[in-house]
């Protein structure tokens, strides 16, 4: 890692490659109380100037700029680890996270960074979906990554379907971060005016993620192809969803659809649909007062005891006590 570089006005050259003009850790949370704010019930949001941009990314040290708390956010996220090594914290334990890692965020997950070196640095690229190519619409209703085409590789997801982590070869890594660290220099360069170089490089840099992990993946056009069967899922799971009917749905066969399914998403179909259940049960019960037992039903559920055992073997808590922690 280079020795970063300081320039005027709180700007310093990136770490990696010694080329980008970002801001330094002294003026991070200057430009995040310009960009960002929160809510009455502790959530990030963006801020009008920067919802209209559809995008704020920044570079800098968790714990050293400012102590993390946990936090929830109204956007996506992709955290790029460029050096050092971390801990990442949500309400069902800790993940490590070093360098090279690159983390997959999901919208209204509560969740924050912990340094377990002093040189943990990361860049965190926050979006809406509308920066590439879908309705913002959709992080109201809580939708998970997977409705994002653009996303479908990403799918062997940790702690219920709320974030994947990614390991990509240094070659690869090194040319995501290139893209991360000039997209931090052009937003702070003139965000309003670099909006839609921005957003192109954003989708080059995916593309490159997705390129890397097709051979493990399955080709793209199989990827949104099972982006197809999610939407389904997605719509379809507080109803009976069983192996051979979504494959009939899809005029398939039972053993191909399966191998399919399995290989793209790195998890069974039950175990999907049990997790888009109790992902949407977390939702009710942290923002609704209704009894237990008719969440369970409403996401599908009809026998509580079946309802608390998935439950607790994805949450790693009871229904019970993650309302309590509300």
């Amino acid at each position: 890692m280079r020795s970063v570089s300081t320039t005027n006005k709180g700007m310093t050259l990136d770490p990696l490659f010694g080329l980008f003009s970002i801001p330094g850790n002294a003026a991070t949370m200057r430009f995040f109380s310009e960009y960002m704010e929160r809510t009455a019930d502790g959530m990030l949001v963006f801020k009008k100037n920067t919802e209209s941009i559809g995008m704020y990314q920044v570079w800098y040290n968790p714990g050293v700029t400012k102590e993390e708390i946990p936090h929830s956010h109204r956007f996506l996220e992709i955290v790029v680890v460029v050096s050092g090594r971390g801990g990442h914290e949500t309400d069902t334990g800790s993940t490590p996270i070093s360098r090279g890692d690159i983390v997959f965020i999901n919208n209204a997950f509560k969740h924050h960074f912990k340094p377990e070196t002093d040189d943990f640095s990361v860049v965190t690229i926050c979006f809406l979906p509308s920066v590439i190519g879908y309705s913002d619409g959709v992080l109201k209703k809580y939708d998970l990554i997977s409705y994002f085409a653009l996303l479908v590789p990403f799918q062997r997801f940790e702690q219920g379907e709320r974030f994947v982590r990614v390991r990509p070869d240094e070659r690869v890594f090194m040319k995501a971060a290139f893209y991360a660290f000039h997209l931090v220099e052009l937003f702070f360069e003139d965000a309003a005016g670099n909006r839609e170089t921005m957003h192109a490089l954003f989708k080059c840099m995916l593309s490159i993620l997705r390129t890397h992990h097709k051979d493990e993946f399955g080709d793209g056009e199989q990827a949104v192809y099972i982006s197809n069967v999610l939407d389904y899922i997605h719509k379809h799971y507080r109803e009976k969803i069983t192996l051979a009917g979504v494959a009939d749905e899809f005029s398939l066969s039972r053993t191909y659809f399966s191998t399919l399914f399995n290989r793209i998403m790195g998890k069974t179909l039950p175990q999907y649909v049990n997790e888009v259940r109790v992902n949407r049960a977390r939702v009710l019960l942290q923002q609704t007062t209704l009894p237990i037992r008719r969440i369970a039903a409403d996401v599908g559920c009809s026998d509580i005891s079946h309802f608390n055992r998935i439950f607790q073997s994805i949450m790693r808590c009871t229904p019970r006590s993650l309302r309590g922690k509300k």
